[in-house]
């Protein structure tokens, strides 16, 4: 095994793929910059996932490549590659002192762009294969099976000669997003509401989704019980039958008009504005996906609905929550009454009147 690097002076933390896994990244990112304060750490990720990091206070500079699948309208597969060829000039220049793979496993994909790059040491998780020992200068075995994606992450730190110690996940807000949060909790907040309770109906996944009449029961119910409650629906908008980004604007549109409890409604247009979104309220019900983590990266107390997903690798990272997962894997299983005690247990945990999260870099206390 190569000797770990002294000095550090710049590292690029690449991560490629979905959006819980890069939030899943920022207690590395957090481990970094309180190891190498003056170093200079960038972050590669993609067009999607981009968003979560922007006012990151440890990322100074984040680059964002585009997949073809997420290419705009009238935009051809050259002008992605030009771009994606533009952009690799650009790190190439950079000539990184470390390069790390933050993956919990390793990807042959992810090792050879590093390895165009040439950065002096590449860092990350290695398999079986001889290809991989060839290409990554700093490994790390494959990670233990049961081992959390936010702690996998921080692992890495272990080949760097650094104890991996426990940080939570994060987020940064700018000042007008700081602002737009008031504003967001002074409009849902009417008597005699003194709680916002956000509910997440979206999912990518079949499994993943509650019912429709599950979640107007859950509102009825929980509503009728507590006046003290008032609702924040989140969802992907869109129609359902959007080939690329199916939404939920119908199902939306049917609980937002089926009760007759108070009730807001607040459409993820982006990732931003979902943050602003869940950052304003004081309790998430939501099920497993990127949206879970970035409410756990906001503090925010939940409960959760698990369905094919592995429940030790994607809880809700250091944050108080209650997890729900029925033994077919199938979220539609789950009661509105377990849903209704279990989010009972977790106010009764966590106090009656949960406060709202810091809206700047929101961190979450240990479960």
């Amino acid at each position: 095994m190569t000797k770990p690097p002294l000095l550090l002076h710049s590292i690029l933390v690449i991560r490629r793929d979905n959006i819980g896994d890069l939030v899943c990244t920022t207690p590395l990112l957090s481990a970094l910059r309180q190891t190498y304060p003056s170093a200079r750490i960038d972050v590669l990720a993609n067009t999607y996932n981009a968003p979560v990091l922007q006012n990151h206070p440890d990322v100074d500079h984040l680059y964002a490549y585009l997949k073809a699948k997420h290419r705009p309208n009238g935009m051809s597969r050259i002008t992605v590659y030009l771009l994606r060829l533009r952009l690799l000039m650009t790190l190439r220049r950079t000539s990184y002192d470390l390069i790390i793979l933050a993956q919990s496993e390793y990807q042959s994909q992810a090792a050879k762009f590093a390895r165009i790059l040439r950065g002096k040491y590449r860092l990350g998780y290695i398999d079986a294969s001889s290809r991989s020992k060839n290409l990554i200068d700093l490994p790390l075995p494959p990670r233990a099976e049961h081992t959390h994606e936010a702690q996998a992450c921080l692992n890495l730190m272990q080949a760097l000669g650094h104890a991996s110690q426990p940080h939570p996940l994060s987020l940064g807000l700018s000042a007008t997003e700081k602002q737009q949060v008031q504003q967001l909790r002074h409009s849902w907040l009417k008597t005699p509401a003194t709680r916002l309770v956000g509910l997440h109906i979206s999912a990518r996944l079949p499994s993943q989704r509650w019912p429709l009449v599950h979640w107007l029961d859950f509102i009825n119910r929980l509503g009728t019980q507590d006046s003290s409650l008032h609702f924040v629906l989140f969802w992907s908008p869109g129609p359902q039958d959007h080939p690329q980004h199916p939404g939920d604007d119908a199902q939306a549109q049917e609980l937002l008009t089926q009760t007759q409890l108070p009730i807001s409604g607040h459409p993820s247009e982006d990732l931003r504005t979902l943050m602003t979104g869940l950052a304003a309220v004081d309790v998430m019900i939501m099920s497993d996906g990127g949206a879970m983590h970035i409410a756990a990266a906001l503090g925010k107390p939940m409960l959760c609905f698990f369905g094919e997903s592995s429940t030790e690798r994607w809880y809700p990272w250091m944050c108080p929550h209650e997890l729900l997962q029925p033994p077919s894997k199938q979220i539609c299983d789950i009661s509105v009454s377990q849903a209704i005690d279990t989010l009972q247990i977790l106010l009764q945990r966590i106090g009656s009147e949960p406060p709202l999260g810091d809206t700047g870099i929101a961190t979450a206390n240990q479960r």
